[in-house]
């Protein structure tokens, strides 16, 4: 599958999860998504290595050179901007001011995880 093709081959038209390791994980975060998640399309992209995991509803999934450009110049659509929307809603009802506790955050979710949080 081409780079230009590859979002037309899976028919998804998505943010995809991106992140930026330290160590190549890319085939056990493929792997442990996949049987989680079978009946969904995703893509996973390691922004360091210019690869990227794609998952077919359905099938198996690949692993793929990618051109980091083209996946930073997609949009989310509205059903996705409104998933986010209702998950910050959700978070900001949840959470107790009078608990929050950035320091012990830090510790458990660094700051150079959160570029794509």
């Amino acid at each position: 599958v081409g780079k230009t093709n590859l979002l037309r081959a899976i028919n998804v038209f998505f943010n995809p999860e991106q992140y930026e390791p330290k160590n190549d994980i890319i085939v056990m975060m493929a792997d442990f998504f996949a049987d989680r998640l079978l009946q969904e399309n995703f893509i996973i992209v390691d922004m360091n290595r210019n690869k990227a995991a794609v998952h077919k509803a359905g099938e198996s999934y690949f692993i793929t050179d990618i051109d980091v450009g083209m996946i930073a110049g997609l949009k989310e659509d509205e059903d996705e901007a409104k998933i986010r929307k209702l998950w910050e809603t959700f978070h900001t009802a949840i959470g107790i001011d009078s608990r929050r506790n950035l320091s012990l955050q830090q510790q458990n979710m660094p700051l150079r995880f959160r570029k794509y949080m």
